[in-house]
């Protein structure tokens, strides 16, 4: 389960919602399945089918979780069209141990979000709390 403080979500949609129509990401830290913080990447693909996170971004993001009490809980991204789920590149991808959030923008008025776990090749939908 991932508990994501409405603001903080509603921060993360209004990023989405900047990017469209291109796929938009980033990260969300906290402790103990709690988010406190976001943090936007860069998609440097710029693409309505595609992301790829800023190497820089990314990097500067891991070395703080080095130096900081903070964990990574989740990575997300936007989809905006198709489903509300991890594709194919999506799974191969996924090489951390954290949450994937997914935001389907194809009706931009009412977002749908998706919490999956990936591991060995397959997804799981969790829990998502909106607080």
């Amino acid at each position: 389960m991932l508990s994501i403080p409405s603001s903080i979500y509603d921060k993360l949609i209004r990023q989405l919602k900047k990017e469209y129509p291109y796929e938009g990401c980033g990260a969300l830290l906290g402790k103990d399945g709690r988010v406190t913080e976001i943090v936007e990447f860069t998609n440097i693909e710029k693409s309505p089918t595609s992301f790829q996170c800023d190497p820089y971004e990314q990097l500067t993001l891991l070395r703080r979780l080095e130096e900081e009490d903070i964990d990574l809980l989740c990575l997300y991204h936007s989809h905006p069209e198709g489903e509300c789920k991890p594709s194919e590149k999506d799974i191969r991808l996924a090489q951390f141990n954290c949450y994937y959030l997914i935001v389907l923008l194809k009706n931009l008025s009412n977002p749908k979000a998706g919490l999956f776990s990936i591991k060995d090749g397959r997804y799981q939908e969790e829990k998502l709390v909106i607080e």
